[in-house]
C-alpha cells in the first residue's frame, strides 16, 4: 500500500484530512475511545496521529528499528499502550505516552496479531507457521501454539522448533470474546485451529480445503447466543463454523474475487469484505445451516 491516508466523515462523506507521512503502510489501526490513528509502515516507523476538527492535530512517531517493517499493530484494551510486530521478529509493547517499549523476539517475520479483552495477554501469528502468547505486562512468551494443531518446543532463548516452512504461515489470529480462554489461527494451508490458551489444546480444525485463511471472527448467534466462528478466505466465500465443535454452519460466496480483510458489526449484523478488485460488499451475518 502507498502511504497516503486519507480521513473521511462517515455522515457527510466529506474529507477530513489526508496524511502523506509514512513510507508505505503495512496497517492502520483505530484508538478505541478517542480520535486517534495509528499505523505501521515498512521502513520500522509506528505513527500515531490525533484527528481534530480541522484535521491533524498531534503527529507522534515511534522509531521501533530502521528498516525493519513493522507489519502488525493492536492497541491493547487499557487504551494506553500499543503492540507493534515486526519483519525481524521483534514483538515491542510500547507505552503511547513516553514512547518506552518492552520487547521480545521470537525469530520469525510478525504477520498478524490480536490482544485480549480482558486479560494481559496477546497473541502473535508468524510466517514460520507458529503463534506466540504473550504476556503484555511483561512482554514475556507464555506458549508457543502452530498451525498442526499442537504447542511448539520453546526452548531457552525463546526460539521455537518448528517443522513448518513458510508455506504454513499464520495468516490470522483473533481471541473470543464468548469464551475467553478460546483463540482461533488460520493459516495459509487452509486451517481454522481454535485452541484452549490456557491449555495449550486444539479444541478442533476447521478444514477450509487447502485455501488460504485470511480474517476470522467470533460472534454470537441469535436467539440462543451460540459461540460461532467467521472465517473469510482467498477463494471468496465467508464460511461459519460452531465455535464449539469445528460444525460447519454455512458459506457466502463473495462474487469470485478474493477477500483480504473484514470487519463485523455484531450490532447490526453485517459483516463488510474488502476485496482483491478494490470493492467492499456487505452481507447479513450467516447464522443459519446451509
Amino acid at each position: 500500500m502507498a502511504g497516503k491516508i486519507i480521513i473521511t466523515e462517515t455522515t457527510s462523506l466529506k474529507k477530513r484530512c489526508e496524511m502523506e507521512d509514512p513510507a508505505e503502510l503495512e496497517w492502520l489501526e483505530w484508538h478505541c475511545s478517542v480520535d486517534i490513528l495509528f499505523a505501521g509502515a515498512n521502513d520500522g516507523l509506528l505513527w500515531m496521529w490525533l484527528i481534530g476538527l480541522e484535521g491533524v492535530s498531534q503527529t507522534k512517531v515511534f522509531a521501533g528499528g530502521a528498516g525493519i517493517a513493522c507489519t502488525t499493530g493492536r492497541l491493547l484494551s487499557d487504551g494506553k499502550r500499543l503492540l507493534a510486530g515486526y519483519s525481524d521478529g521483534t514483538i515491542r509493547i510500547w507505552s503511547l505516552k513516553d514512547s518506552t517499549s518492552l520487547s521480545v523476539n521470537i525469530h520469525s517475520p510478525c504477520i498478524c496479531a490480536d490482544v485480549h479483552n480482558s486479560s494481559s495477554l496477546a497473541v502473535v501469528g508468524v510466517e514460520h507457521g507458529t503463534c506466540a502468547l504473550i504476556n503484555t505486562d511483561t512482554a514475556k512468551v507464555l506458549k508457543i501454539l502452530n498451525g498442526r494443531g499442537d504447542v511448539a518446543v520453546l526452548k531457552e532463548d525463546g526460539e521455537v522448533h518448528a517443522e513448518e516452512g513458510p508455506s504454513q504461515s499464520v495468516e490470522c489470529v483473533r481471541f473470543c470474546n464468548v469464551n475467553e480462554a478460546w483463540v482461533a489461527i488460520g493459516t495459509n494451508s487452509g486451517r481454522l485451529i481454535i485452541y484452549d490458551h490456557n491449555k495449550g489444546t486444539a479444541r478442533h480444525t476447521c478444514e477450509h480445503d487447502g485455501r488460504t485463511v485470511v480474517a476470522c471472527r467470533f460472534y454470537r448467534s441469535i436467539p440462543d447466543g451460540t459461540p460461532l466462528v467467521l472465517s473469510a478466505c482467498l477463494d471468496g466465500a465467508l464460511r461459519v463454523w460452531d465455535a464449539r465443535d469445528g460444525e460447519p454452519l454455512a458459506a457466502v460466496g463473495g462474487g469470485g474475487d478474493e477477500i483480504f480483510d473484514i470487519s463485523l458489526s455484531e450490532e447490526s449484523r453485517k459483516v463488510v469484505t474488502a476485496c482483491a478488485n478494490g470493492k467492499l460488499r456487505i452481507f447479513e451475518l450467516p447464522m443459519k445451516k446451509t
